[in-house]
């Protein structure tokens, strides 16, 4: 049933008496509409062109903790800005149809009042009001709908997009080129040098901080327990170049790590890339310091040469190596594993190459490279024959040699 809350008799003329026709109180709601909808655009805007302030907020240094509180503040009066102003929709719009409308349900004489409130949407007055028959029900009711659903989304909205938030900003970029072939930076397949066998020396092993490095990182822990009785390896270390530190990711094959893959993968940044990032940081670090601070110790630009933290990157392959591993008793004929061809699943092949006494092992180093690009395993490069700690070099026919077989 519906109860107009206004009753009036047919005929009166004077009813537009009843509304305020002076012209400041017109002026005053247009105001408090702009100024609600004028700040929520300038927050947006803000929030859209990514505006940065620096490391810390603007004003004075090490109270970002008040300015924060400030911020919380300053949302919590835009909310009642907004909440004002949609409510201030509806009353308009309830006043309008109960002095020159057919009246309204009586449930929604405070819809001005309730609408920031989500369970507003299927309360009985609601419900009353959506199921009655008057003028302007079609923007009326869908007026009430957004305004409940942004009633209840302003409040966190606002204190969200007012609170600054530590994010990465662009700082600038350049080029730069390498006196090197791609096929030089990223091979296919791994090739051999001159020196076959790993002596000691970084000539033949390359660098030795780096072998430290993985003795120190990796090969310590090798069949140590971790976690109770599960037996775990480091995944990552660091790699020393000639001007930059690159990190190795590696997954082991076998009961070594909480995830036990089928082959055994490693893969690094290429250092002729990482050197010239490094050298570009430096570069720009330079140009950066000569730019923000003056001769006085002060910083020029507050928003630009402030910061917490600094990355730079590029965007290059990487190479990846997987690597498995087989025992067995044939020294001149070893199988090699590699991965199998046209396999959705990791599996092992293994392919015999002849390969001859004179260039297994040696009193030096106890690891023999065998090059096996030629052989047309398009899954392996280089093998490696590696004899185990006790045994002699000399000793062909060892039952505990290691077959590797190495892929990039």
């Amino acid at each position: 049933m519906q109860w107009p809350a206004y009753p009036r008799k047919k005929g009166f003329d004077n009813i537009e008496l009843l509304m305020n026709r002076a012209p400041g109180s017109a002026w005053l709601a247009t105001v408090h509409h702009l100024l609600a909808i004028g700040s929520a655009i300038i927050i947006v805007a803000l929030n859209a062109t990514g505006l940065w302030v620096g490391k810390e907020l603007t004003g004075t240094s090490g109270q970002d903790t008040e300015k924060l509180l400030a911020l919380q503040f300053a949302a919590k009066l835009h909310e009642l800005l907004m909440l004002s102003s949609l409510g201030e929709i509806l009353f308009s719009e309830t006043v309008k149809q109960l002095v020159f409308g057919d009246g309204l349900p009586f449930g929604s004489i405070a819809v001005g009042l309730q609408f920031n409130q989500i369970s507003y949407l299927w309360s009985k007055e609601f419900w009353a009001t959506s199921h009655a028959t008057f003028k302007r029900k079609n923007l009326f009711i869908p007026a009430i709908i957004i305004c409940t659903l942004l009633g209840v989304s302003i409040g966190p909205s606002s204190a969200t997009a007012m609170k600054p938030t530590l994010s990465d900003w662009p700082a600038g970029e350049t080029s730069f080129w390498l006196n090197a072939t791609a096929e030089e930076l990223w091979p296919l397949t791994l090739s051999l040098t001159d020196n076959k066998t790993c002596t000691h020396s970084p000539k033949t092993c390359g660098s030795l901080s780096a072998w430290t490095s993985f003795a120190d990182n990796f090969f310590q822990y090798w069949g140590h327990e971790a976690l109770g009785n599960i037996r775990a390896m480091p995944e990552s270390v660091q790699i020393a170049g000639e001007v930059s530190i690159r990190t190795l990711n590696a997954r082991f094959r076998g009961p070594f790590t909480l995830y036990q893959p089928e082959i055994t993968t490693a893969t690094v940044q290429p250092e002729a890339i990482a050197n010239v990032v490094n050298t570009i940081r430096q570069i720009w670090l330079r140009a950066n310091g000569a730019r923000c601070y003056s001769a006085g110790g002060g910083i020029r630009e507050q928003n630009f040469c402030t910061y917490q933290d600094i990355t730079w990157s590029v965007d290059a392959l990487q190479p990846a190596v997987y690597v498995a591993c087989n025992g067995g008793s044939s020294a001149v004929a070893p199988k090699f594993p590699t991965l199998a061809i046209e396999t959705d699943q990791p599996s092992l092949v293994e392919y015999a190459v002849n390969v001859t006494n004179d260039g297994l092992g040696s009193a030096t180093s106890p690891i023999t490279w065998v090059d096996l690009s030629d052989l047309n395993l398009t899954r392996a490069s280089v093998g490696a024959i590696v004899l185990p700690i006790g045994e002699q070099p000399l000793d062909k026919t060892s039952s505990s040699r290691l077959f590797l077989g190495f892929r990039t």
